[in-house]
């Protein structure tokens, strides 16, 4: 508690501030759902079942439902709700993408977005481009049957060599060369295998190998010893595999 004594004129006022206690812990758990407005819900509920493979949380939804909720892979949900006029999950910001743009509210994780990219386009679902972000993942836009604007998003690694000089003492071990780095992570092969060892964050199943048709002879014996690591983690861990794609 903090006391003010304000002047003012020839009286005195003394204030009492109440300090603003923080939290010791977190008081927000998790995301019970998401809301999502449909005009109607059992289509749109029907719809995501049919493109992405999601089941409803209990019995089955009927033709006439106001509302259901669906489960993504990690249990979370999505609850499907009527509404009267179609309702965009969406605002408007300057930041991302110029100015003005249409930023979606949701954005769903997925294991690989360019398969699903190509699955939906398919489908005839309306989706956008996609778009290789480098370190800041890869991913596309995509809209429900009410025009509702979502985004598929997937991390991935960016993995190029050093081109810096040979330290005066001794060479690197080729290790040291390669660099892993993503949203959240930057470190050599080592520290990346243990982040995916641990199913952390910090990993991602798809590793992107910058400048592979300009490296030299060494250079690109150094690169399959990379790769071979790579794969020995991989039969190591079958559920793991890593995608292992090539840009200049």
């Amino acid at each position: 508690m903090e006391m003010v004594q304000q002047v003012m004129g020839s009286e005195s006022k003394v204030e009492v501030k109440e300090e603003v206690a923080v939290p010791s812990a977190p008081l927000l758990k998790q995301v019970n759902c998401i809301y999502v407005p449909a005009v109607d819900p059992y289509a749109t509920i029907k719809w995501f079942e049919t493109n992405f493979g999601l089941k409803t949380s209990s019995k089955p939804v009927k033709r006439e439902t106001n509302g259901g909720s669906i489960k993504l892979a990690n249990g979370m949900e999505l609850y499907i709700l009527r509404v009267a006029e179609p309702s965009r999950m969406t605002f408007q910001t300057d930041v991302w993408s110029g100015p003005g743009f249409t930023m979606p509210m949701i954005s769903f994780e997925v294991d690989d977005a360019a398969e699903l990219h190509r699955s939906l386009e398919r489908k005839g679902v309306h989706v956008e481009e996609l778009r290789d972000n480098n370190g800041c993942g890869i991913g596309f836009y995509f809209y429900d049957p009410d025009g509702n604007k979502f985004c598929a998003w997937e991390m991935q690694t960016m993995v190029w060599r050093s081109k810096e000089e040979e330290p005066e003492t001794g060479s690197r071990n080729w290790k040291e060369r390669f660099r892993f780095a993503n949203c959240y992570f930057s470190g050599d092969i080592d520290d990346f295998l243990k982040e995916a060892a641990a199913q952390s964050r910090q990993s991602s199943r798809r590793v992107q190998v910058l400048g592979r048709g300009s490296m030299d002879e060494e250079a690109g014996s150094e690169l399959q010893l990379l790769v071979q690591k790579l794969e020995a983690f991989a039969h190591k861990y079958p559920e793991r595999s890593f995608r292992i794609v090539y840009r200049e």
